[in-house]
């Protein structure tokens, strides 16, 4: 999606907001995605689904992200 955290958040930025063909759309928020992730407040907290339960995931992935979500958490207990 991009090559860092704040170019993600330009595009969470850009694509946000209320849209009049979309009834489910939120307004926008009161600050920006970027100038959160520049802000300089890591999170200690990471959701984390290994499937969304919505499709079956590649085994292979599914370790993958696992791993790293167990990563994730040791991190942040620490």
């Amino acid at each position: 999606m991009a090559r860092n955290v704040e170019d993600v958040a330009l595009m969470l930025d850009a694509m946000s907001g209320e849209h009049p063909g979309d009834p489910l759309s939120l307004p926008k928020r009161a600050k920006s995605f970027l100038s959160t992730a520049r802000s300089g407040n890591n999170p200690k907290r990471v959701a984390y689904s290994p499937d969304f339960v919505i499709k079956p995931v590649d085994p292979h992935v599914a370790a993958i992200t696992r791993m790293a979500a167990a990563r994730l958490q040791k991190w942040a207990q620490s």
